[in-house]
């Protein structure tokens, strides 16, 4: 069994070569928010990394620039700002998407035996007047056996550490996105492939340092027996 993290989302970086294009009042101001990166999701993923003694495939710049976790061919693909870009900076943009896509099939491919692989995220709280009031979102599909051992794993120990979790949510674990794509590329008997979403109020706005231990325990508790088994 092997275990494979990854974090989309994890930088608000903005290379020089496309700065212009989120010079804006609106994007400079999108870009401090969960829009440019999940916020506390890098900080997660490399705690997570030296628990385990797994690397964390990191996401190098904003997805106000392009979104790692979308498909090559998704609308969402690009944000308003760089879909205007011209044709250059566009395809130096895919060529980045590509090389993520590219890198986590490697170790998926690489990888001994039955493969999971942890995709780390996190949610605003807040989105459009409407409160996300859960700690921790499970992401998998239910047509796939592993995962969703996996998840009941998980949510097990978080539930017995005070921590309370949604499974499928803020999200549907089937819509597009990373696993999902892997999914179509290797069986359920090779692959399972989860996201992790926790809410950013936990670890950003108003940190709660029992709680962020909790769910770090129960994360290293269900994902270390990847490594073992």
């Amino acid at each position: 069994m092997s275990l494979i993290l990854t974090c989309e989302h994890a930088s608000g970086h903005v290379p020089a070569r496309y700065a212009h294009a989120l010079a804006g009042r609106a994007a400079q101001a999108a870009l401090k928010t969960h829009r440019g990166l999940d916020l506390g999701a890098v900080t997660l993923a490399r705690d997570l990394s030296k628990l385990l003694g797994v690397p964390v495939l990191e996401g190098r710049l904003t997805r106000l620039l392009i979104d790692l976790n979308r498909s090559a061919g998704h609308e969402n693909l690009l944000s308003e700002w760089s879909r205007h870009l011209d044709s250059g900076d566009v395809q130096a943009l895919r060529a980045i998407h590509v090389a993520h896509w590219n890198e986590a099939q490697v170790r998926v491919e690489r990888a001994k035996g039955q493969v999971v692989h942890w995709a780390i995220h996190t949610f605003t709280p807040v989105l459009h007047g409407k409160t996300r009031n859960f700690d921790v979102g499970l992401l998998y599909d239910p047509k796939r056996p592993r995962e969703v051992l996996e998840a009941s794993r998980l949510r097990s120990a978080l539930l017995g550490r005070g921590i309370s979790v949604r499974r499928n949510a803020p999200y549907r674990g089937v819509a597009n996105c990373l696993p999902t794509a892997f999914r179509r590329r290797f069986s359920a008997a090779r692959y399972a492939g989860l996201e992790l979403e926790v809410n950013q109020q936990l670890l950003w706005h108003q940190p709660d340092r029992t709680k962020r231990r909790h769910l770090l325990d129960a994360l290293y508790e269900v994902l270390a027996r990847n490594l073992s088994t």
